[in-house]
């Protein structure tokens, strides 16, 4: 990886140099090159670069465990501190210094950033063991809060506050790598959790050294998991403010992607001292795709394993609805399939309206139990919605109504109220256009495509859609504010919930074109509806 150092350029060109970097990242960094994928080329070869110094420095400190004597190792530190000095008078013989070089040039970063890197890998060399968690956290500071301060350079968000973020969310995937690392480290001669930790929680070095997985031990690395989620958690707003997509998407992805190696430490915290904790690809794959869904917010544990897989149950039936509605390829057995859907649909919905704040069981429990009533009465009077009556299609039913509807109508407003405006009468307005949207494409769906019900007049009524307008704007009232102390990054209401009327629409939609049901309506209630989640977009 290296050679004598001396003050000339290596022969390779600045863009073979930087495909270097990226080579030393995608060795080393493996979650880092993972997340680096959605950032913009230019940011992400300056990322590459960035990391080949903080890697090159970190592995001159670990030759010392392979004999090197410590003052030649200081002496190679101390070429690093000449060449962050002095880029253009000094430059080391490594085949990434010239990207380095230009990197520096392009984006200033404060050269105090890369020294303090230095000083923290230096303390490798003479500091195996920290007394409190305020030594330690300077050391997570020098290793990997400044190089999180690094990145701001290379994205563009140099004030004050991000900075102040990035320090937190280094600090926090420095904490994991320490947990994740225990019995690798103590075969180095290293031990990075606090003495006065080992001490309230009663676990011996000796333990820690005879890889014995004691309950107290298991106890110490939940409660530094849960120090770890703490930084997590504080660095969640510093994401969500990222004004760049593509910058945001990376940092959110590269974060969870750290915690989640604490998701899986937690299950087993002794596991550590044997073996590295590590995801595979597919649990990266898996996970990202939860975070995106907001799952999986940074900093908090995630939500339960059966509603995961039930969102992700829902996923996967959506295009086989989808082929069912054009093909038929399921219809003798369409009641079961399609009350499957709608009780999975709903009940999703309804998890997600309440996962945040429990209180909200009620409302849209009432909800639920309104909207039931207000289907029975319609069945049986034909009022507010005009004369209809409903097949055998959807089952369970009960006097008639089947109970997928109401759970399903239940969920829609309380998603559609909880996404919406603040302000109740705006709310409500908001809930009235998306519901009345979400009936006009589902009318033509229900009817003429699955035969969920049936209407005794020659046309559908007005009167149903400006019924379901009016009564859904008033169950949205049952909803209180949301709070901002209720919001985590990534938030799974505006995410998921966003996720799940999208399903919606698209199911609905296409079977409507498909079979030539109310086209050119129902494209303009789609639109509408589309744009009512984008307007809202946070």
């Amino acid at each position: 990886m290296r050679t004598e150092s001396h003050a000339t350029l290596s022969p390779l060109s600045v863009e073979a140099s930087y495909q270097h970097a990226e080579a030393l990242t995608r060795q080393y960094a493996r979650t880092f090159y993972f997340a680096s994928a959605l950032l913009p080329p230019a940011q992400r070869k300056h990322a590459y670069a960035i990391y080949a110094f903080c890697r090159t420095a970190d592995s001159l400190v670990d030759e010392a465990e392979e004999g090197h004597a410590k003052e030649d190792i200081q002496a190679r530190l101390s070429e690093l501190r000449r060449f962050v000095q002095a880029p253009h008078t000094f430059v080391p013989d490594y085949p990434w210094a010239r990207a380095f070089q230009e990197t520096l040039s392009a984006l200033a970063v404060p050269v105090h950033l890369f020294v303090e890197l230095l000083n923290g890998v230096e303390m490798d060399l003479y500091k195996s063991r920290y007394a409190t968690f305020a030594e330690l956290y300077l050391y997570c500071y020098r290793v990997a809060g400044v190089v999180g301060q690094m990145m701001c350079y290379v994205y563009g968000l140099t004030d004050e506050a991000s900075l102040s973020y990035a320090e937190k969310l280094g600090v926090a995937m420095q904490l994991t790598n320490i947990l994740r690392d225990v019995g690798e480290d103590w075969g180095r001669g290293r031990l990075y959790i606090p003495e006065d930790a080992l001490r309230k929680f009663g676990v011996s070095e000796a333990e820690i050294g005879a890889k014995q997985a004691t309950p107290a031990y298991e106890a110490l690395i939940r409660d530094q998991i849960a120090q770890a989620r703490a930084y997590y958690r504080e660095a969640a707003p510093g994401i969500a403010r990222i004004p760049s997509v593509p910058i945001r998407l990376t940092t959110l992805v590269m974060a969870r992607l750290y915690e989640g190696i604490l998701d899986k430490l937690e299950k087993h915290p002794a596991q550590n001292l044997t073996q590295r904790t590590a995801l595979s690809r597919l649990e990266k794959y898996l996970l990202t795709g939860q975070t995106f869904l907001g799952l999986t917010p940074v900093g908090s544990k995630p939500l339960p394993a059966f509603y995961r897989l039930a969102v992700a149950f829902l996923l996967l039936l959506t295009p086989f609805a989808v082929v069912d509605t054009l093909t038929g390829a399921f219809a003798g057995m369409a009641g079961l399939t399609d009350s499957l859907y709608l009780l999975l649909w709903g009940g999703a919905g309804a998890y997600l309206v309440a996962v945040r704040q429990a209180t909200l069981w009620k409302a849209w429990a009432l909800s639920t139990l309104l909207g039931y009533g207000i289907e029975l009465i319609g069945t049986q009077t034909g009022y507010p919605f005009g004369p209809y009556r409903y097949t055998d299609v959807l089952r369970p039913q009960v006097l008639g109504v089947p109970v997928a509807i109401a759970i399903a109508w239940g969920s829609l407003v309380g998603l559609w109220g909880l996404l919406g405006p603040q302000g109740r009468l705006k709310r409500a307005l908001w809930v009235a256009i998306g519901a009345v949207a979400t009936d006009v494409l589902l009318e033509p769906y229900a009817t003429a495509i699955r035969g969920y019900w049936q209407w005794e007049t020659p046309a559908i009524p007005l009167a149903n859609y400006l019924s379901w307008g009016v009564f859904a704007a008033l169950l949205s009232l049952l909803y209180p504010r949301r709070t901002a102390l209720q919001a985590t990054y990534p938030d799974v209401l505006f995410n998921l919930g966003r996720v799940l009327l999208f399903l919606l629409v698209l199911l609905l939609l296409v079977a409507n074109l498909v079979q030539g049901q109310q086209v050119f309506i129902s494209f303009i209630a789609a639109i509408t509806i589309v744009i009512l989640l984008l307007w809202r977009r946070i």
